[in-house]
């Protein structure tokens, strides 16, 4: 019974860190199984890695966002999946997939207020790569939310959930 528990916890850790990874886009090339992984180095404040260009992306505070949906100085964007916005969303967020960002399957945003774009990862990472998306596309005022849609709940924000 023991080897069936050990198997059982291996398979839920694994399972819990694919959830984790699920909400970032890779753009690494494969590793082949026949090169080493390499051993990771601590070198003290050395800046010699570019951030990554989400990490650019400025973040939003739940209440700043929330003070600027309430003046009407920004729009709010669901970068995730239609399933998931139609589940729950921030009350008057529009959806457009960080998928059809990419592809560039989108009516036009407003250029003159604040693009807001949420989801719910880690890190705001799906968001960031919207917004990083959007300001190649010649959109200047784009934001992450931080702490995503949870986040914008806990400060007060209204949300929708389906029943």
């Amino acid at each position: 019974m023991k080897p069936l528990h050990t198997l059982l916890l291996l398979v839920a850790l694994l399972f819990s860190l694919s959830l984790i990874g699920a909400c970032s886009i890779t753009t690494h090339s494969a590793v082949s199984e026949a090169e080493p992984t390499p051993t990771p180095t601590v070198v003290a404040a050395t800046p010699s890695v570019a951030p990554s260009k989400d990490e650019l992306i400025p973040r939003i505070s739940p209440n700043e966002a929330l003070r600027q949906i309430n003046a009407k100085e920004a729009v709010l964007i669901d970068v995730r999946d239609s399933g998931s916005f139609d589940l729950m969303h921030i009350k008057g967020a529009v959806n457009v997939s960080l998928q059809d960002i990419i592809n560039n399957k989108f009516a036009a945003l407003p250029k003159n207020k604040n693009l807001i774009f949420y989801c719910t990862c880690i890190r705001e990472h799906s968001a960031a790569l919207a917004a990083v998306e959007l300001k190649e596309k010649g959109y200047e005022k784009v934001w992450a939310l931080r702490d995503g849609l949870l986040g914008y709940k806990e400060a007060g924000g209204e949300i929708f959930m389906k029943n």
